[in-house]
């Protein structure tokens, strides 16, 4: 399991899954109760709860970008006016 915290730590983990020869399964704020996250082959499952927040708030068009991690109640309290 990979738990990269910034962009180049997710190319680094899927680099490295490449020349592995392992699947790439994705994982954030998931159970594996329900098996959602299991690689059932093999792979590599990389965690991505570590990349959270808010990147970019474009108010003229009514779009963010965010980190895979950011779950949606954070996000929410986020976007509120302060």
């Amino acid at each position: 399991m990979a738990r990269p915290h910034n962009s180049t730590e997710v190319v680094e983990a899927v680099r490295k899954a490449i020349t592995s020869n392992l699947a790439v399964v994705p994982r954030a704020a998931a159970s594996t109760a329900l098996f959602q996250s299991v690689p059932l082959r093999g792979g590599l499952v990389i965690d991505f709860n570590g990349l959270t927040g808010a990147i970019d708030l474009n108010k003229a068009h009514q779009t963010v970008t965010v980190g895979a991690g950011t779950r949606w109640l954070d996000l929410e309290r986020a976007l509120q006016p302060a």
